[in-house]
């Protein structure tokens, strides 16, 4: 992966500088910090996914074009690779065309091999073909021969993004803060009033 992944235990280790009672004294900074790592971690994460997605619609826009295939049917790929089954109405939906339209595309990507239909001709449903992931895969140049799976193609995507040098966007302008000053003054809350005092 991109970073090391957040350990949960340090954490929750960070709240002992908190204390049992409240002190004004206390430096709360290692708890900041490590809250915001964990929210870091986080955005990373999300970052991480999302770049990942766009290599793979990216890949299978590629690979509509070099089969001679409208890009629309990268939508039909789309959910296919992530193991949805798609319906013409659906596909029509998405795509905007007109049925016979929708059944010529989706026709022509299970003969190629990249979708393969489940029921008769009225509630045909399309999932994953034979062929789906190997072209993922020879489109984003992983090793030829090795059985390649969702799994594998992702775990492949996100290797890249970690080997690269370029932060991810989500996350460059991430810093973490300076040191928290002590407060110079405390409002406490009483029952019937509320009074200030000066540390």
């Amino acid at each position: 992966m991109c970073s090391k992944l957040y350990d949960a235990s340090e954490y929750y280790a960070s709240f002992e500088c908190l204390g049992r009672e409240f002190d004004p004294g206390t430096d709360v900074t290692p708890f900041v910090r490590s809250h915001l790592e964990a929210q870091r971690s986080q955005v990373r994460a999300l970052a991480l996914r999302e770049e990942t997605n766009r290599f793979v619609w990216a890949a299978l826009t590629r690979m509509c074009e070099r089969s001679g295939i409208s890009d629309r049917a990268a939508f039909a790929l789309w959910d296919a690779y992530n193991g949805r089954e798609i319906t013409r109405p659906y596909y029509r939906s998405v795509t905007d065309i007109k049925e016979s339209t929708a059944t010529a595309d989706l026709n022509t990507l299970r003969s190629a091999g990249l979708l393969g239909a489940l029921g008769r001709t009225r509630g045909r449903r399309y999932v994953a073909g034979p062929m789906l992931f190997r072209r993922i895969a020879d489109e984003l140049a992983m090793p030829p021969g090795l059985a390649v799976d969702r799994s594998a193609i992702v775990h492949e995507v996100t290797d890249r993004l970690a080997r690269s040098q370029t932060p991810l966007a989500s996350t460059r302008s991430v810093l973490f803060p300076e040191p928290i000053a002590s407060p110079s003054a405390v409002i406490e809350y009483g029952a019937a009033h509320t009074t200030t005092r000066t540390t």
